[in-house]
């Protein structure tokens, strides 16, 4: 199997594991304490059926370096017409370690 596709499908599987929260899995509330960061990156992988995108992100001054990790959109429509390749602007929300888009657009 040639290296991409092995990379690719290790990545689709991670996407879950990286957006799942201990405590609110399955809820969409967001916590009052909930800190926003807004970012620019390319998306790498999308996963309609569990809402998780996977973003290779430029650095989020005040939050962390860049990196690629998966965020959690608010429903399927957030991310309808997104695509593995689009270079997106985005906000999220770090609520207690789950990372939940408010926002995503294409560049």
């Amino acid at each position: 199997m040639p290296t991409r596709l092995l990379l690719a499908l290790a990545l689709a599987s991670a996407i879950p594991l990286a957006a799942c929260s201990r405590a609110s899995a399955g809820t969409t509330t967001v916590a009052k304490d909930a800190k926003r960061y807004e970012g620019h990156g390319v998306v790498k992988l999308l996963d309609a059926a569990s809402k998780t995108v996977l973003i290779a992100h430029e650095e989020i001054p005040g939050y962390m370096k860049a990196m690629t990790m998966g965020f959690v959109a608010k429903d399927a429509a957030q991310v309808q017409g997104i695509v593995a390749g689009d270079t997106v602007d985005f906000a999220f929300v770090d609520d207690d370690g789950t990372l939940r888009l408010e926002k995503i657009t294409k560049k």
